[in-house]
């Protein structure tokens, strides 16, 4: 059941890790164009940007461990 709960909090904070990774990335963009309009293409973004990628492992890995060591203790 540990592992269970730990995947599903890692699941959680992936989730939570993609919404703030596109916010502060539109909001980085918005600033550096100075446009007050600004359209990103997600589903290119997921394909070509390995800094998302490695932003989502994090995210899980992060809440993963977070909840597996907490559920030991």
């Amino acid at each position: 059941m540990l592992y269970v709960k730990s995947i599903l909090v890692g699941a959680a904070t992936l989730l939570v890790a993609t919404v703030l990774f596109i916010v502060i990335l539109l909001l980085v963009v918005s600033r550096k164009t100075g446009a007050s309009e600004v359209g990103v293409d997600v589903v290119s973004l997921i394909r070509s940007s390995p800094l998302f990628w490695l932003v989502v492992l994090i995210g899980f890995g992060v809440g993963f461990y977070w909840q597996f060591r907490r559920g030991l203790f």
